[in-house]
């Protein structure tokens, strides 16, 4: 993660530079694992947005002050996180997933929070729709555009993106991914069976 922030950091902030309200920045960084896994082999810059947030997120703000699902706006447009810490649990998270370590590195400008995963955008997406930019009811039809725009008053404001792809949008590319899944699966079976029909039972019985 720190290569890739190393060389990409500043282009990632680049497109904000005139619109940004804050100079303090708090990233989660996933561990090196995390790259080394099939999901994520190479993670696209996009993902690397969503794991920066444009405000100054501290252990006593996850852990206690931000409550249960508050939203918090990231550098991926449209697609803002979601706080999972259980009431009085005292270990939080985010999009479920935990924060394994505090202040990794803390400079009063950028701060680095440590997580077990990536977070997963479609997290968001599928469970909290009315958070995004575009689509502000919930699904009881209750308007939810005043829910956690900011972090908190004393951390900063977090800056409400556009944006560039409509939930309706995601829910028809998801549709279709899980169809091709589907067919993918299917034809693996078929062909599994094709290739077993041919052998014969062997008895394994000694006499």
């Amino acid at each position: 993660m720190s290569i890739i922030l190393q060389g990409a950091l500043s282009s990632l902030l680049l497109p904000f530079k005139n619109t940004l309200n804050t100079t303090t920045f708090t990233i989660f960084c996933p561990p090196d694992k995390a790259f080394f896994t099939p999901k994520y082999p190479q993670p696209p810059l996009t993902l690397i947005q969503y794991h920066i947030v444009p405000s100054n997120l501290d252990r006593e703000s996850l852990e206690s002050s931000l409550r249960f699902e508050s939203k918090i706006d990231t550098l991926l447009p449209g697609h803002p996180l979601v706080v999972t810490t259980a009431p009085h649990s005292g270990r939080a998270s985010i999009n479920d997933v935990k924060v394994t370590e505090w202040d990794m590195y803390n400079d009063g400008r950028v701060i680095v929070h440590g997580v077990e995963d990536f977070f997963d955008p479609a997290f968001q997406t599928l469970l909290y729709p009315w958070y995004d930019s575009n689509n502000r009811s919930n699904k009881n039809g209750t308007d939810k555009s005043g829910v956690d725009e900011a972090v908190s008053s004393s951390s900063g404001s977090a800056t409400s993106w556009e944006k560039n792809m409509t939930v309706d949008n995601l829910f028809i590319m998801l549709a279709v991914v899980s169809l091709a899944g589907s067919v993918l699966s299917l034809v693996c079976l078929y062909r599994a069976n094709r290739r077993y029909s041919g052998y014969s039972f062997i008895s394994t019985e000694v006499y």
